[in-house]
């Protein structure tokens, strides 16, 4: 059994991500079957991809109306998991999507991520067999990649360093989690703790099975110490949902009538602490 409090706060969380869930659903269906840019192109790709993730966590987490009805099962280290998911999206669609910087730049963000794609497949792809004869083209889309960004003035202008380093195609993003929440105005302390809180039970650290035993963490049951941490989670999840629905309907303002979400308005990003 759990405290009245806590129960409390589960379903007020459960219900206000469902809530959000069923806003960005309706966003997403009304944004598809249209011509658009490249910017907003992948700005439905990405919303779609958190629309969809949302709907995976509401179908995990006990007592939701998507979930499972014979039994249930309190497993905060899978709703963690799609919870960062959810975050990290959001950083993508808001770097490639919503933030404010010159065409010169959106296309060196652009290449820079293609490298990046490129550079995975022909790591992974070698990894599976050495002799795959698809590597060679990965190789030549690379370089071809390279030779695309040196053409660019933003690209160039960064220091040599930094631009050595985005050319060996490991890093997928020009900006850093923290220059993200900087631009976007949110304070990275408070943040910072969540998100290891919460990266510590994806990665099954320590933190995720030391107290197992005392607080009944971890086991699938249900406790005070899960529905609390379920709720957190659910909370973090549902302010970068929120936030790039608001989003999508600035980048599509056709979008309010034909989904009735007019009344939307820009909700606050993560106020932690």
């Amino acid at each position: 059994m759990t405290e009245p409090d806590t129960d409390s706060r589960y379903q007020e969380a459960l219900a206000v991500f469902d809530d959000a869930v069923l806003d960005g659903s309706r966003v997403s269906r009304a944004a598809a079957d249209r011509q658009v840019n490249a910017r907003r192109w992948f700005a439905s790709v990405l919303f779609t991809r958190i629309c969809t993730t949302g709907m995976s966590l509401l179908c995990l987490v006990p007592r939701s109306r998507f979930a499972g009805k014979s039994i249930e099962h309190y497993d905060f280290g899978a709703v963690a998991s799609l919870a960062r998911n959810i975050a990290e999206c959001y950083f993508v669609f808001f770097y490639l999507c919503v933030d404010e910087f010159s065409d010169d730049e959106w296309y060196s963000r652009l290449n820079i991520l293609h490298l990046h794609d490129c550079v995975s497949r022909l790591k992974m792809f070698r990894d599976f067999d050495p002799s795959n004869p698809r590597l060679p083209s990965f190789e030549q889309q690379a370089e071809e990649l390279r030779e695309r960004l040196k053409q660019l003035p933003y690209f160039m202008a960064l220091p040599e360093k930094q631009r050595k380093r985005f050319l060996k195609g490991d890093s997928a993003l020009l900006l850093n989690q923290d220059q993200l929440l900087e631009r976007l105005g949110v304070a990275v302390g408070p943040f910072r703790g969540m998100y290891r809180f919460i990266s510590s039970h994806v990665h099954s650290f320590p933190l995720a099975f030391y107290l197992m035993g005392e607080r009944d963490q971890g086991r699938g049951v249900e406790s005070d110490w899960v529905k609390q941490s379920i709720a957190d989670a659910l909370e973090f999840a549902e302010s970068p949902l929120r936030r790039s629905t608001y989003d999508m309907l600035k980048l599509f303002p056709d979008i309010p009538a034909k989904a009735d979400n007019s009344s939307l308005q820009p909700p606050p990003l993560w106020r932690l602490g």
